[in-house]
């Protein structure tokens, strides 16, 4: 009996065995869901968010639509051009509605770099809040228009201008000859008004996408500007709409006693697009809740019929 008993636990074993041989049913695993926010990392030059966008799902996942809240569409950075010296002219591209917008900063190099600093600061609010961009705006960010001067610091006789030794806010098509003034000191205009790479990637850029309205930052005014162009545009309506949130000061496009030919939003705004210019009150700060005001109307404004 004993030896019997062991054979039917031998048997037993072999039985559990052979069993434990066979691969278990698999159960079909959850679609991997979103991350809602990759880690964000930075470039040398200027220190901006890189690519934001959204980790795809392994398998589409069914949402039923009652619930569904796509959030905007992130990329970035895409590059438009290149300065004078070869650096890349970056856009990062928040939303996806059809009204095309943009925020530039940096036209004036290191010596403006807070306007840089400033449009970093807008990316990584609009990342955080990206609710904050209605449905229906496509808002496009260049955070540094000018790297060569970036590059070459705040001197204003150098970081203010391009690796050329050309005053990007004096390069553009309305106007233009080739010396203007810095208040009132001479500074070239380049050898023809697009002579620039810059001017020209950030023009072509803004026809491309056949934008409505752009704000350029600058400093140290404290004011907001409008464009020359109030007959064939709304420029004078959208800076008095951003001038009341910001309380900057509104201000007519050019400055007295200085030469402003070839100046961005004059060309901008004569050729239909609201252009205006937002100075920050220093060249360091940010003035960060008042230029949040401004871009929240912005963002909400829309041309008066």
């Amino acid at each position: 009996m004993a030896w019997a008993g062991f054979g039917s636990l031998i048997a037993l074993a072999a039985l559990l065995i052979a069993a434990g041989c066979q691969s278990p049913p698999v159960e079909a695993m959850p679609a991997a869901s979103p991350s809602a926010r990759p880690t964000r990392s930075s470039i040398d030059l200027p220190a901006v968010p890189a690519a934001i966008s959204p980790t795809p799902a392994a398998t589409p996942v069914s949402v039923p639509a009652a619930t569904a809240t796509p959030l905007p569409v992130w990329s970035g950075p895409d590059i438009i051009g290149y300065s004078a010296l070869g650096r890349p002219l970056n856009a990062y591209r928040l939303g996806a509605g059809p009204i095309k917008r943009a925020l530039i900063g940096g036209l004036h190099g290191g010596y403006e770099a807070n306007t840089t600093r400033l449009m970093s600061a807008t990316l990584d609010y609009l990342r955080e809040h990206p609710e904050a961009i209605p449905p229906e705006i496509t808002l496009f960010i260049v955070p540094l228009a000018n790297p060569d001067g970036y590059a070459a610091g705040t001197d204003a006789l150098v970081g203010r201008m391009n690796g050329r030794g050309v005053d990007l806010n004096r390069n553009w098509d309305y106007q233009w000859q080739m010396t203007a003034t810095h208040g009132t000191r001479p500074v070239f205009a380049g050898r023809a008004a697009f002579s620039e790479p810059e001017t020209r990637a950030l023009r072509d850029f803004i026809l491309r996408h056949n934008m409505d309205a752009v704000i350029f930052y600058h400093s140290v005014f404290a004011a907001v500007f409008h464009g020359a162009g109030d007959a064939q545009s709304h420029t004078v309506e959208l800076a008095r709409r951003v001038a009341q949130a910001t309380d900057y000061t509104l201000r007519p496009e050019g400055v007295p006693g200085q030469i402003t030919t070839g100046n961005a939003i004059d060309w901008l705004s004569v050729n239909g697009i609201a252009a205006i210019e937002v100075e920050l009150s220093t060249r360091h700060g940010l003035d960060w809740e008042q230029n949040l005001r401004g871009l929240q109307a912005f963002l909400s404004w829309r041309p008066p019929r």
